[in-house]
């Protein structure tokens, strides 16, 4: 979008004038979101062992659900530290799933313990 205002330029801009820019599904609405939780989120999944496509995408869903619940995205980091790397992977499958549209969604691999033998027979997976 073009304005007739000058920019700033970014020398003159403040730390909360630097904001990273996230759109939700479609790229119909801008999210804006504070860059140093955009920052933590993503290097959160990138310390992980995450790509950083995989990273960004986690956390501007992450992010926008924060946002929308009214919670602060470091109490979310500090609960997802508490968790194991399968833990976290079956949590990211379940936001993402609950993200797209029905047609579409991540599947996960889940044994259950309590299936007989006979029962695991007739389960095609």
């Amino acid at each position: 979008m073009s304005s007739s205002l000058p920019a700033k330029p970014k020398s003159q801009q403040t730390s909360d004038d630097r904001t990273t820019e996230l759109f939700d599904k479609y790229y119909d609405t801008p999210q804006q979101f504070a860059s140093n939780d955009v920052d933590a989120v993503t290097g959160f999944f990138e310390n992980r062992g995450w790509e950083k496509t995989a990273a960004v995408t986690i956390a501007a869903q992450i992010l926008t659900q924060a946002k929308i619940e009214g919670v602060k995205v470091f109490k979310i980091l500090d609960t997802l530290k508490t968790l194991d790397k399968v833990q976290v992977s079956n949590l990211v499958a379940t936001i993402m799933n609950n993200s797209r549209d029905r047609t579409s969604s991540i599947g996960y691999k889940y044994q259950s313990d309590s299936l007989t033998k006979e029962e695991r027979r007739n389960i095609v997976v």
